[in-house]
């Protein structure tokens, strides 16, 4: 048997487990458990998530070395910065320093605007961050790195949990000995 691993899903007080197994790049649900919590209490989280985690193995027999977790909903949220950069020198070939300037300006954006949306941002803490979309003048291009153009238009989808939380979810795995990765969309 190949060695599972565990996908979790966190929506409103619903903590959803899944064993998974990938028999080349075919996924396979193996088992699953589901518990509700209480979205505000860390250490209720904590509890109900060792408790899910350590059901899931036993019941198995098999010990968990990763884990993929999805939060759709619930604590997590989800900033898309959306960015037009007017190039100083559009004959020129885009270049890996002036692009990494261009993302730093929409994080920069993504981080006020979570700090419009909540009342203390350095409460959260970014957990994903995704480049959604880059066009330079108005085509879409998979990387920027040496092509020319006048406007180049980012778009990055930040993905920020509150710290205690996030804080929760590490201790857990780290006590566990489970490797993890946060999926957004």
């Amino acid at each position: 048997m190949l060695e599972p691993f565990l996908a979790i899903n966190f929506t409103p007080e619903v903590i959803e487990l899944f064993s998974v197994e990938n028999r080349k790049g075919n996924l396979r649900v193996l088992d699953s458990l589901k518990k509700n919590y209480k979205d505000q209490f860390s250490k209720d989280i904590e509890w109900e998530l060792f408790d899910l985690v350590l059901t899931m193995e036993k019941r198995l027999g098999v010990y968990f070395k990763s884990a993929i977790i999805g939060i759709k909903k619930g604590p997590v949220k989800k900033i898309i910065s959306k960015n037009k950069f007017l190039r100083k020198y559009p004959q020129k070939p885009i270049r890996e320093n002036e692009f990494k300037k261009m993302i730093e300006e929409c994080q920069r954006e993504s981080f006020l605007k979570l700090k419009k949306e909540t009342n203390d941002p350095f409460h959260f803490i970014l957990i994903s961050a995704k480049i959604k979309e880059v066009t330079i003048d108005s085509k879409k291009v998979f990387n920027p790195i040496g092509l020319i153009g006048k406007i180049i238009s980012l778009s990055i989808t930040n993905i920020y949990l509150p710290i205690d939380f996030y804080q929760a979810l590490k201790k857990v795995f780290s006590e566990l000995n489970i490797q993890t990765s946060f999926e957004i969309d």
